[in-house]
């Protein structure tokens, strides 16, 4: 599962991205890093295999969709992590937010 990584379109600010975790899990991040922030974080969504079925089939996929195909209908879908965020929270969608702050 490590091996996915896509780059969403977003451009400005921060970088946005999928990719997959050891652990199995999907996750969509943005990382935001520059001289105007006063720190870099990452901000993450992250989703189980179940979760990652329940995403699936709301954008049309089959619940036994993978994740590498998953990202890329995401990246195909959505041009942004806040994006991606909205449509889950708009659709009551399950997932795990996490952010990770660096000095």
């Amino acid at each position: 599962m490590s091996t996915i990584r896509v780059r969403l379109r977003e451009k400005g600010s921060g970088a946005h991205s999928i990719y997959g975790r050891e652990d199995g899990c999907l996750v969509v991040e943005w990382y935001d890093f520059g001289e105007e922030v006063p720190y870099e974080s990452a901000n993450m969504l992250v989703m189980t295999a179940a979760e990652q079925a329940v995403l699936g089939e709301a954008i049309g996929l089959s619940p036994n969709t993978s994740a590498g195909e998953l990202a890329a209908a995401l990246a195909d879908r959505f041009p942004s992590y806040w994006d991606i965020r909205r449509f889950l929270d708009e659709r009551r969608l399950p997932y795990t937010h996490s952010v990770d702050f660096q000095p």
